[in-house]
């Protein structure tokens, strides 16, 4: 990441047409790579990327859930094509990236369905989708914080 601090800098931007896209083809080569030890898995595009129209960070988030009994398996299948970063402090979730870009990333997820990330990330999801209040506040925040912070 350039030398900089993972947690150092935050790029908010306008949606992008290509996110949708960029969440199918993860998707695609996610379940593919789990099918080749027969994991059933589910994956969702989730965060600000999975809302049209919303302006956030440019990391696509995926999340992928299976089973308890697949996790380590599949944990192993995703790092054959992706840069697994651990759990990064949040057990039971392991956090892996398609490589360094900050401005066209990929983050994957991987957990199981009863895991507070899982729980956390659709709620967050469902709340955006469903309600335009919630969305044009959250961007007004998003406007006046990146125009209030002081460069350091």
């Amino acid at each position: 990441m350039r030398g900089s601090n993972f947690y150092d800098d935050v790029c908010i931007v306008p949606y992008r047409a290509e996110w949708p896209r960029r969440f199918r083809l993860t998707k695609q080569l996610i379940i593919a790579l789990l099918l080749e030890d027969d994991i059933e898995c589910y994956v969702r595009h989730v965060g600000g990327t999975a809302i049209p129209g919303m302006y956030c960070k440019p990391i696509v988030d995926v999340l992928v859930l299976v089973e308890h009994d697949k996790l380590e398996t599949a944990k192993k299948r995703l790092a054959t094509a992706f840069l697994c970063l651990g759990e990064c402090g949040r057990p039971g979730r392991w956090f892996f990236s398609d490589g360094d870009s900050e401005d066209d990333a990929t983050y994957i997820h991987l957990t199981t369905q009863d895991h507070p990330v899982a729980k956390d990330q659709l709620a967050f999801l469902r709340l955006l989708q469903g309600s335009e209040t919630l969305r044009n506040a959250m961007m007004s925040a998003i406007m006046r914080r990146m125009f209030s912070v002081t460069p350091r």
